[in-house]
Order: structure tokens, then C-alpha cells, then sequence
């Protein structure tokens, strides 16, 4: 079975595999020239083959067949893998131990030239303690304790959806938790703003993670009885649980409660999404009914931004379009399933019905509302627009969505088109009835319902030619083949591939550096889990946020912090650093003695997926206001520079790629003993240097 699949029904998703007989590997495959179909918004035209001849290399991480990392049991299939910035997959496997007459699933964490490292397992017990890992009742599926691929942020926690027995080693789950490691809200937990947590393994939605480790998710509370309960969106971050709207709270438009319309609409919320610096958005349902009005009246939707704080309303059913449809309003919102397309810069996209009945892909970018594409439209090549996608946004800005057209805008037998680029400047990048980009046939389908894109604008997606499947990457250049049925990978014959095809924040199958996780499933049954890298690509760096005067969008370049190790001392649950006194917190002016350069080394605190992070040496020269030096967080070194200005210190690590540049900018406290760093979301990090050597000659 070949997919290129979301979540969905998370009981069903899942078709588990036999037995791959073969080792660790790595391998490449040739390139070929890549040609599709590309039309600008108002110049249509054929992208040439690929000036960017790119490599694609795979390594298997995972094999069905290999032995878990405890030794007990061997892999016997997985569900669909995730990735991050970093280059770390997460996944689930299913496993048997024939020995113990046991099977069951399991959560694990895979990297090249890194052990297999095991998140947690059916038959284990919960983090905290107070039951075991255990699939729940009706499981048909064999999906296992584990219901959403788990999430991953760019410092590599794991953050997932756990089913477990309360107590004791029931062969049944009994209830659901969010765990972080540690749990982050399980049954009978007080919830913030009163009530207690509860969980319901027919109505669980995964949680949502920012690459800086801001968990969003929707939660369920008591009290509670068959018919009523409470529900709201919160966040788990650096300063612990916040719940940021809950049902029955007035609206910040004031016309109105959020509320749930019926028995089947759990929450009344749709999943959040989440990006850096703490920025949240959702859909929800909203209840403005009357007196006397009947109860099933009234109902209206509307599309939040939480932000420092504040919840504001973006867009609410029966606003005006944007112009040239300013006489057009927006229609229904509400999805109980998609997340919105939310990027760094605060920038939301997403799909609405209007009030005519057509769908409308719109962008919010501050105060801002750009219509994208309307069915009912003609679009560049003359078509009309008869039916649109979920849309994904990057954080440099760039679109993607797939449109289907036609002559006379009926979608039967009409055109699908995958667009991408930003609104006036859209590219039709492939197309049903193209020649298949770098092979023979045409292309039949294509697969990119809300497909995932890296920081940079890269699109993956899948492509049917025929009875065939192939995933391929866009990098705003070319079309690259990434793996496809019949394929030779490994010394095996490649029958389907599972991939992570939505831009869910934390489960999303292609990274910034051009990696992709794939699940291959082979001919003969067997299975792996696969990173694979698109090298040679049209790379244009990391995306950076442009400074805006809007309340919606962010001020500064977002960046992670780096990684941190051995655990001795946190603040507000974020690792900290240690590292000198600059040498004016404690030297005379110049005029009065000259100091040598100082030599100080910062020793990293906290907790760290990276290995060990203490070989830091940071040099401040004479004037005391340059830093220079490096920085060993255990992964790779980094190229350290930086600069004192007043209270003001600013330096920024280098590794060998181009996207490995973090940039920390803190505040020098008045005793010049500290550095203290503002990370938003992350909270705050405490740096304090311990001088290592300081010669002084008194002046004169």
C-alpha cells in the first residue's frame, strides 16, 4: 500500500508490515533531469529539466526484523515516520517477542551513526508512574497503545498521545494521557481555570508542537456527565500548563460564547496550531443565539490568534471578503480536523467557504487580508477554478495548494494543479495529464492536501502515474524524485512508501535541511524507516522574519536555542549556561591599568538530547567588547562571535551548514555577573560567566 497520508482516523491509518532481512545501510540513487509543468500567475510556461542536478541518498535508520533496543523482541512493521530540523526521526514500530509470546507497539527515535533509542512501549509503565502502556478496547487495527505519530521539536523531545491501563498490567487501556516525558495532562489532573482533565479514546486529537517546544492541544474536563463537558485549548510550556480559551468564554468579537453546535462536535474547537515565540490559532464555533431563539440556531464560525497573551479575533463568518469580492462574506470556518497554516511570522492561511457557496483561500498577514484563489474564478491559463485545498504556508511566506480546473468549471473530469509561490506570483509547478516529471507517462493524480514545506519553501508531495506512486520535492526550482514504486533501495524492490504528507507543526515528513522520513514498504514484505536527503537542491537558507509594525507578526529572526546537556540546574524548565564576567564588571577604566585578553569557558546546565555540551571557550578582548571563540554542543562545534555593547551582548554560533546559525542577543545585569536572555516562548536563560584567567598591569 502506498500512502502519502495525514492522521485521519487514527484507529484505521495504519497497514503494519512483514520482515526487511538487511543490515544498517546507506546508498545513493543517480540522478535524473526533472521535468514538469510550471505556470507563472500570468505568464504560463514549462519548467526545463532540473538545472540543479541533486543526489538523493537514503540511509535506513529502522528495519523490520532488527532487534529492539532492549534486546526483547524484534520490529515487525511501522507506521509512518516524523522529523525534525535536526535530522532526528521519530516513529512507531510494531514488534513481536515470539520468545515472551508478546507483541505490542512502541515510540522510538532513530538518527544516522546514533543508537536506536526507545521512547516508550506497550507493557511499560506511563511516565510518573500509575499504570502501563496497553492498546485500548476494539483495536482492530493493531494500532497499539500509541494512536498519532508522535511529535518532535527542533531539541528532539518527544511529545505524544498515550493509552494505558490505570493501575495495574490490564491487557486493556482504560485511559489516555499527553506525555512530554513527562505528563503533561492525564485523567483526574486539575486543569488550569478549574475542572479536571479527561480523555476519550473515540475523540482524542493529537496534540501540536512549536519547533522551540511549545505544546498546543485541546483538552477535555470534568465536571462531566454523558452529555455535557467542558473543553478548551491549552498550552504546556516553559512556566507549565495555560489554558488560553475554553467553552462558554465571550468571543473577542463580544456577539457572542464559544460553544460546541452539537453532541458530535467534542470540543468545539478546531486542532491549534502553534509557532515560535508562543503564537497559537485555531478555529472555533461560536454560539450568538438570542433569547427565545431555538438551541440549534445561531451558530457561527471564526478564526483566532493567541499571542503575549491577548486572544483576537482574525476573520469571522459574515466579514467581507477582500476586494475585488468585497460584496461577497465569509462563509463557514469551522473544521474539526485541520489545523490552520500558521508560520513564524504570524502569518495565517486558510481555507473558508464564502457566502455564495464558493471556497476561498485567504492570507492573513497583520491587519491584512489577501484573497489567494476563489472557485468560480478564472485562473491564469484561462480555466475556471472549480475546487480548492487545504493551503500550507512556509515562513518565508510561500504558499502551497493544489486547485482544480476546467473549462467550464465543473470539476468532473477537470485538471488538478499544485501551486506554489506567494499571491500574484503563483506557479502551477505539476498537473494531472503532465508528462511524469524525469520518467515515462503522465501524470494521473496528485497527492498534497495541505503537503508539508520547509522554512525555506520546499513542497513535498505525491504523484500517481498510472497505477504508480512516486513522492517528489519542489525545492521553487525543479521537481526531484525522491522514491517511487519499483524503485531498487537496498537490495530490495520498492512496493509503496507511508509519508507524513500534512504540515501538522512537530509531525511533518521533510525539514528544513531538504531530509525526508519516509516508511518504505517492499515487495517482498518486508518494510523500514528511511531518511533521505535531497542534496544539490535549490537551497535559498533559512527564512527570516521581516520586521513589522503589525501586532500579529514578530519583531525579531525567531531562532532555537541550543542544545544543552547533563542536568544540575534550570530556570523556568530551560536549560542554562555558566560563563564569565565581562571584563568590565570588575576591571578599572583604561587609563587606570591594561588587562590581557580573558579566557573563560561557558559549562553548560540542564537537560540535553545532544551529548555532552562543556567545550565551550569564549575569548573577550582587551576592550572588552568583542567575544570570539567556540562552542562544542556534542553534535558538532560551532564558530563563536559576539560583542558587548554597554548592556547589550549579542553573539552568534556558526556550524558547518548553513542552517545551523543561532544568534543569542541578552542584557548584562547591573553587578556584570549575568547575561540575561529573553527566548519568548523557551522563557528565560540565565548565562553567567566564571573567569578563568585575567592579567592586569597597573597603568603608568
Amino acid at each position: 500500500m502506498t500512502t502519502t497520508t495525514g492522521e485521519g482516523a487514527a484507529r484505521t491509518r495504519r497497514s503494519w508490515l512483514g520482515i526487511l532481512l538487511v543490515g544498517l545501510t546507506s546508498l545513493s540513487m543517480a540522478p535524473t533531469p526533472m521535468q514538469g509543468a510550471v505556470a507563472h500567475a500570468s505568464t504560463p510556461r514549462r519548467l526545463s529539466p532540473s538545472q540543479h542536478q541533486a543526489s538523493t541518498s537514503f540511509t535506513v535508520l529502522a528495519r523490520t526484523g532488527q532487534a529492539l533496543p532492549n534486546g526483547h523482541g524484534a520490529f515487525t512493521g511501522f507506521a509512518v515516520p516524523v522529523i525534525n530540523d535536526r535530522g532526528l526521526v521519530a516513529f512507531e514500530g510494531l514488534w513481536s517477542d515470539r520468545g515472551r509470546a508478546q507483541d505490542g507497539t512502541g515510540l522510538y527515535v532513530a538518527a544516522p551513526r546514533r543508537p536506536l533509542a526507545e521512547v516508550a512501549r506497550s507493557g511499560r509503565p506511563i511516565p510518573g508512574g500509575g499504570g502501563v502502556f496497553a492498546r485500548p478496547p476494539g483495536d482492530y487495527t493493531s494500532a497499539g497503545a500509541f494512536p498519532f505519530p508522535p511529535r518532535l521539536d527542533a531539541q528532539g523531545r518527544v511529545v505524544y498521545l498515550g493509552d494505558y491501563h490505570a493501575g495495574g498490567n490490564g491487557y486493556y487501556a482504560d485511559s489516555s494521557a499527553l506525555f512530554g516525558p513527562r505528563p503533561l495532562a492525564r485523567p483526574g489532573q486539575p486543569a488550569p481555570g478549574g475542572g479536571t482533565f479527561s480523555f476519550d479514546f473515540d475523540a482524542n486529537v493529537p496534540p501540536v508542537v512549536s519547533p522551540d517546544g511549545l505544546v498546543a492541544f485541546l483538552g477535555a474536563t470534568c465536571p462531566c456527565d454523558a452529555t455535557s463537558h467542558g473543553s478548551g485549548v491549552y498550552l504546556s510550556g516553559p512556566h507549565g500548563l495555560q489554558r488560553i480559551v475554553h467553552r462558554g468564554q465571550r468571543v473577542p468579537e463580544g456577539d457572542g460564547i464559544f460553544e460546541p453546535q452539537s453532541a458530535e462536535d467534542w470540543f468545539g474547537f478546531g486542532p491549534p496550531a502553534v509557532a515560535r515565540r508562543g503564537l497559537a490559532a485555531f478555529l472555533a464555533r461560536k454560539h450568538r443565539a438570542s433569547p427565545g431563539q431555538a438551541w440549534d440556531t445561531g451558530y457561527a464560525d471564526g478564526l483566532y490568534l493567541f499571542q503575549q497573551g491577548t486572544l483576537r479575533t482574525l476573520l469571522a463568518q459574515g466579514d467581507p471578503l477582500p476586494a475585488p469580492h468585497g460584496d461577497e462574506q465569509v462563509g463557514a470556518l469551522f473544521d474539526p480536523t485541520h489545523v490552520p497554516a500558521l508560520n513564524a511570522r504570524g502569518d495565517i492561511a486558510v481555507l473558508a467557504q464564502t457566502s455564495r457557496a464558493n471556497k476561498a483561500i485567504l492570507l492573513l498577514q497583520g491587519h491584512t487580508r489577501v484573497d489567494v484563489m476563489m472557485t468560480g474564478e478564472h485562473d491564469a491559463l484561462g480555466q475556471v477554478v472549480c475546487d480548492l485545498t487545504y493551503p500550507s504556508l512556509a515562513d518565508s511566506g510561500t504558499l502551497a495548494f493544489v486547485a482544480t480546473d476546467s473549462p467550464s468549471g465543473i470539476c468532473s473530469g477537470g485538471t488538478r494543479r499544485l501551486y506554489v509561490g506567494t499571491p500574484g506570483h503563483l506557479r502551477a509547478v505539476i498537473a494531472t495529464g503532465d508528462p511524469t516529471p524525469g520518467g515515462s507517462g503522465t501524470v494521473t493524480a496528485i497527492d498534497a492536501v495541505n503537503p508539508p514545506m520547509n522554512a525555506g519553501g520546499w513542497v513535498a508531495f505525491g504523484l500517481e502515474v498510472g497505477t504508480q506512486h512516486v513522492l517528489y520535492v519542489y525545492d521553487g526550482a525543479s521537481i526531484h524524485r525522491v522514491v517511487g514504486d519499483g524503485d531498487r533501495l537496498a537490495g530490495h524492490t520498492v512496493g509503496g512508501f507511508g509519508f507524513t504528507g500534512t504540515n501538522s507543526p512537530g509531525a511533518v515528513g521533510l525539514n528544513d535541511r531538504g531530509d525526508l522520513a519516509v516508511r518504505v514498504n517492499f515487495s517482498d514484505g518486508s518494510a523500514a524507516v528511511v531518511l533521505v536527503h535531497v542534496a544539490g537542491g535549490h537551497y535559498p537558507g533559512p527564512a527570516t522574519v521581516t520586521p513589522t509594525d503589525s501586532p500579529v507578526r514578530l519583531t525579531e529572526t525567531p531562532v532555537p536555542p541550543l542544545p544543552t546537556t547533563a542536568d544540575t540546574t534550570t530556570v523556568a524548565g530551560q536549560p542554562t549556561e555558566t560563563a564569565a564576567p565581562p571584563a568590565s564588571a570588575t576591571a578599572t577604566t583604561a587609563s587606570q591599568q591594561t588587562c590581557s585578553a580573558v579566557s573563560v569557558t561557558g559549562v553548560w546546565q540542564g537537560q540535553s538530547t545532544y551529548g555532552v555540551a562543556n567545550g565551550t571557550t569564549l575569548t573577550l578582548d582587551q576592550a572588552g567588547t568583542a567575544l570570539s571563540g567556540t562552542l562544542d554542543d556534542g553534535n558538532q562545534k560551532y564558530a563563536v562571535t559576539g560583542r558587548m555593547d554597554g548592556t547589550t551582548v549579542t553573539f552568534t554560533a556558526k556550524g558547518a551548514s548553513p542552517w545551523d546559525v543561532y544568534t543569542f542577543t541578552g542584557t548584562l545585569s547591573a553587578d556584570g555577573q549575568t547575561i540575561q536572555y529573553d527566548s519568548g516562548a523557551d522563557g528565560t536563560l540565565m548565562l553567567t560567566f566564571v573567569r578563568q584567567q585575567t592579567v592586569c598591569s597597573q597603568a603608568g
